[in-house]
């Protein structure tokens, strides 16, 4: 999450003010190897913090998916996965 970060102060100006509109739609979306969905709750509500009030997005939902150790594992939770596409289409109403 940290490398998404320092790649998005191209969307700040120099006096750390958003460059883009306010209210731009996101979803965070992680995985991981622990299976306690909230093990790493605070990281996401950091995070959640910073894009929220820092680049003045609205975030739609977070979404973790838990007990994940392989690349592509995931893909074998449909339920997840359709929890994700919904939440992608739910980005455009």
């Amino acid at each position: 999450m940290r490398l998404f970060l320092d790649r998005c102060y191209s969307l700040i100006g120099a006096d750390f003010s958003p460059r883009l509109p306010a209210g731009k739609k996101a979803v965070i979306i992680g995985t991981q190897g622990a299976p306690d969905a909230a093990a790493f709750k605070g990281v996401y509500e950091e995070f959640k913090g910073q894009i929220s009030n820092f680049m003045r997005m609205d975030v739609k939902d977070t979404i973790v998916g838990i007990g994940y150790h392989a690349p592509g594992e995931v893909k074998g939770d449909s339920e997840l996965m359709e929890k994700t596409r919904n939440a992608g289409l739910n980005l455009f109403k």
